[in-house]
């Protein structure tokens, strides 16, 4: 019954990287902050390059190298926003300034072709795409024997369907460096799309691809291994979070796995990207051991925190301010749903009540997890009335673990049995009510628009030409709502 969802994945393709964009020659005497700070976050290690970075920038707060290492840094931590804010700084200066456009580039790409589904609400945003070409173009300009920006520029054109043209940008890249792994690797993929070539094998996906195999297969002690032995023969990849993320998922259904292999685990993710993802990850499998769950609360209100900047840091991406705000309600709903099951494990209900309801409102009593918790507060109050009624709320939404379904059904038919209902009668009874209010449910929702005024819409007819929609008062209109971000 502590089964929970483990926060949106927030996989990022590996097509345009998350790596950092180190100069040409920095691996050699990398003795000032910088340098310190660029080799820290090579080696995923984000807590010391930001110990590095934060420190620098106190002693020296105009220094570029360091502002475009916080660029690296927040980019690293998908904080877009502060990203671009940090790489503009600096954009113009001689010292950085092909470092800088190269991560305004890949934030531009990501944000341009692969932030559709990477985060709840977001959306891509066409019209970055060209910002990226350009910036890529100009850190080719600033520094033409650097192969980075070639690699990303060539991701980016295969990302748009351009293969020729990636073809060349990887081409250029291997010329400049030619034992470079992701131009081979682009180049490979390039060939393939013009059909020159069998398409590449992704060994680090074919490791995601089986670890997933064993996780759907409840090998969990399996798909651990995997995900551990991935972490440790991929330490620098972009992937390493969604590694990270799959070992969390192993964890969480392995009941036999060790407590401080999970308390590492979950420290260890947290430290590679501050997300609400990985901290309510880590919540959730807090509250699958009753020894872990007084953690449960500081993770909850670090992913609360962690959730808020990320929403406010890619509001873009979401379109359209309700989303925004949508987001936010659903982030703190989960925080406080987290902390709400924390304290009812712990025997606080005063306070677990307090915080699944706040939860409830938040998420307007659309989230399945937060009902049963609800419910089964009310099961142990006891009053089964309002057990009942959660329950059946519960189970008239979609998603939610199959465990936990199943163990909100049996809550349900055992409160008919202590009614004196016979079980095949009580099956009866669920499956009719559970129906009545889902049909509910949905008549509520398309009624909602039903009888109300048509707002003054801009649009056209299949011709291109302007139409007014006020004016077809009384005619027979079909409307084709068609959206491409």
């Amino acid at each position: 019954m502590t089964a929970r969802r483990h926060g949106a994945s927030l996989a990022v393709a590996a097509v345009i990287t998350l790596a950092v964009a180190v100069p040409a020659g920095a691996q050699s005497a990398r003795a000032d902050a910088r340098g310190t700070a660029l080799t820290h976050l090579d080696r995923q290690d984000v807590a010391a390059a930001q110990r590095v970075i934060t420190a620098g920038l106190q002693r020296r707060p105009n220094d570029v190298g360091l502002i475009e290492a916080l660029g690296q840094l927040e980019w690293r931590q998908l904080h877009t926003a502060s990203a671009i804010r940090a790489f503009e700084r600096v954009t113009g200066d001689a010292r950085v300034g092909a470092d800088a456009a190269l991560g305004l580039g890949r934030i531009f790409a990501f944000r341009g072709w692969q932030a559709e589904g990477a985060f709840p609400g977001w959306h891509e945003e066409v019209d970055q795409r060209p910002l990226a070409l350009d910036a890529f173009r100009r850190a080719i300009r600033l520094r033409p024997a650097w192969a980075a920006p070639h690699v990303a520029l060539g991701q980016a054109l295969l990302l748009d369907g351009q293969a020729g043209p990636a073809l060349a940008e990887f081409g250029s890249a291997l010329v400049l460096a030619p034992s470079d792994v992701d131009a081979a690797r682009g180049r490979g993929r390039a060939l393939t799309a013009l059909g020159r070539a069998p398409p590449v094998v992704d060994a680090e996906q074919t490791d995601l691809t089986a670890i997933d195999a064993a996780l759907k297969a409840g090998q969990s002690g399996a798909a651990a291994a995997a995900a551990t032995a991935f972490i440790a023969a991929h330490p620098r990849s972009a992937r390493l979070v969604d590694a990270h993320d799959r070992l969390l998922a192993a964890y969480q259904a392995w009941p036999d796995a060790l407590a401080a292999d999970l308390t590492a685990a979950v420290d260890r993710r947290v430290a590679l990207r501050a997300d609400p993802a990985g901290y309510y990850a880590g919540a959730a499998l807090m509250l699958s051991r009753p020894a872990l769950v007084a953690r449960v609360r500081a993770l909850a209100d670090a992913g609360a925190a962690a959730g808020e900047q990320f929403i406010l840091e890619n509001r873009s991406s979401y379109k359209l301010e309700g989303k925004v705000q949508a987001s936010r309600d659903r982030n703190r709903a989960q925080a406080a749903d987290l902390v709400g099951w924390a304290a009812f494990q712990q025997g606080d209900r005063a306070s677990a009540a307090t915080k699944l309801e706040e939860a409830a409102r938040l998420s307007n009593g659309a989230d399945f997890l937060n009902q049963f918790h609800r419910a089964e507060l009310a099961r142990t109050a006891p009053d089964a009335d309002t057990a009942r009624e959660r329950y059946y709320d519960a189970l008239s939404l979609q998603g939610g673990p199959p465990s936990v379904r199943a163990s909100a059904r049996a809550a349900l038919a055992a409160l008919y049995a202590a009614d004196g209902t016979a079980p095949a009668e009580a099956a009866t009874a669920i499956d009719r009510d559970l129906e009545r209010r889902r049909e509910e449910r949905r008549l509520a929702l398309v009624g909602s628009a039903i009888g109300t005024t048509l707002p003054a819409l801009a649009t056209t007819n299949v011709a291109g030409t302007p139409v007014d929609l006020l004016a077809e008062r009384g005619n027979v209109t079909l409307l084709n709502f068609f959206a491409a971000w």
